[in-house]
């Protein structure tokens, strides 16, 4: 991946399995043993899939909000075993959206499952998703609008960059670089995302929204009480983050100054933002 591009990509492998000669299982013994081995279905956070084969589960790993998303999918027909996989990374340095959200991954990984499925003989059930709950957001608003007055105090000399993916409204982001500053010595980023429930596991769009929080890992330093959850990332002595939880709507803030910053006044920057943001976010 260079600097213009975002690299994305999905893949799909199946395995065929045959009776076990030696303790005598059946062909569908041995694909259900693998099936349960799978990193998908090992994984933390791995759920339960509805409708789709004879058993299926389905990770979401969230390695850096609006940067990099990965949704791990793994189905078992009879004695087959396919294990579906999509990612997309995006470099938005200088160049480029955010990368898709997590709901538009899913449904691209279950319609390539469901189509598979079908031909392997075993045709996808389908099942509604769950109603939105009261407190739930169904989109995002205007993240550019809402964190610009504090993006042009924090970043000098800010230049505007739209992030929005275009995924229907349920995500989108805004950059402000530092026009003085070398790229990657100065800027301020801010992501939002709102999960819907998932028609693919039954979730809520509120257990959609805390596995994603509790997939990113951050660095375990104290966090400022903001929204239902919040954590914390230092990157180094120039960035903080910090991801932010409010029933569904997560909120992503990565802040890097150039020169020697105080982290402490740095930190207090990034959870004032990420206090008005979320404020903003009806």
């Amino acid at each position: 991946m260079n600097e213009h591009d975002m690299f994305a990509r999905m893949q799909a492998e199946a395995h065929l399995h045959t009776p076990a000669r030696r303790s005598g299982g059946s062909a569908t013994d041995e694909a259900r043993l693998r099936f349960q081995n799978l990193p998908t279905s090992t994984a933390p956070g791995a759920i339960p899939v509805r409708g789709l084969g004879d058993e299926a589960k389905l990770v979401h790993v969230n390695r850096l909000p609006g940067e990099h998303h990965e949704v791990r999918l793994a189905v078992r027909v009879r004695n087959i075993v396919v294990d579906l996989f999509a990612e997309q990374e995006a470099d938005i340095g200088e160049y480029g959206p955010a990368v898709s959200s997590f709901a538009v991954l899913e449904a691209g990984l279950m319609s390539a499952a469901g189509e598979i499925g079908a031909r392997l003989g075993a045709r996808p059930r389908p099942a509604a998703p769950p109603a939105y709950q009261r407190g739930e957001h169904r989109g995002v608003g205007n993240v550019c609008a809402q964190a610009g007055p504090a993006a042009r105090r924090l970043v000098a000399g800010a230049r505007r960059r739209d992030l929005a993916p275009g995924d229907a409204g349920v995500s989108g982001g805004c950059k402000w670089e530092d026009g003085d500053a070398p790229p990657g010595l100065g800027y301020l980023t801010v992501y939002v995302e709102a999960p819907p429930p998932s028609a693919a596991t039954g979730r809520s769009a509120t257990a959609v929204a805390k596995a994603l929080f509790a997939a990113w890992p951050g660095d375990g330093s104290a966090a400022p009480e903001i929204g239902d959850q919040a954590k914390r990332d230092h990157v180094d002595g120039t960035g903080s983050r910090i991801l932010v939880r409010r029933a569904n709507l997560l909120l992503y803030i990565d802040y890097h100054r150039r020169g020697r910053p105080s982290k402490a006044a740095m930190d207090r920057e990034v959870a004032a933002l990420a206090r008005a943001v979320v404020a903003a976010q009806r």
